[in-house]
């Protein structure tokens, strides 16, 4: 139980970094007008 756990947060924590780079790559391209 545990294990899965700690398994799916992790995996929750890498689909958000990814997120949140993605917003931060469109935030600049929006300011940069590209």
């Amino acid at each position: 139980k545990c294990g899965f756990e700690d398994e799916f947060y992790t995996e929750n924590i890498e689909v958000f970094k990814n997120k949140k780079i993605e917003y931060l790559t469109l935030m600049i391209v929006k300011r940069k007008g590209l």
